[in-house]
């Protein structure tokens, strides 16, 4: 492999905050008839029932585009994955230490039920009052 190539970075692919983005070859634009503004040349030729035959520059221009749109997607993912783990953990934790504080509260509640068993209860003594008619 050429080593004075360049490997372009998918952030320099993907970045939406570059002043100019990547535009078709010269030769993938002569082919493609009048479009409106606001249609999107890739999207009009996955509309159009027939397809010129694409040159290797015009092949390698597209897969570069779907490569760097395949890599920033998964790179999304992994990230949300990442994060949605991160939280998952945090839960998990959160939950243990409420789970740990929970038993300790019953093994307390279980000693004091367990002392006020063992003390003779006596029963509890009845006052009357003189009651004069």
């Amino acid at each position: 492999m050429d080593n004075s190539r360049k490997c372009m970075s998918i952030y320099s692919i993907v970045d939406t905050n570059q002043e100019a983005p990547l535009s078709p070859p010269d030769s993938y634009k002569s082919r493609s008839p009048s479009l409106s503004p606001n249609m999107d040349y890739m999207n009009y030729e996955r509309r159009n029932s027939f397809q010129l035959p694409m040159s290797v520059e015009e092949r390698r221009y597209r897969n570069k585009l779907a490569s760097a749109k395949y890599r920033a997607k998964k790179q999304a993912s992994v990230k949300s994955m990442t994060s949605k783990v991160s939280q998952l953990m945090n839960n998990n934790s959160n939950l243990q230490n409420e789970l740990s504080k929970a038993k300790q509260e019953n093994e307390v509640l279980r000693a004091m039920l367990s002392t006020q068993s063992q003390t003779p209860s006596t029963p509890p003594q009845q006052h009357y009052q003189a009651v004069s008619y």
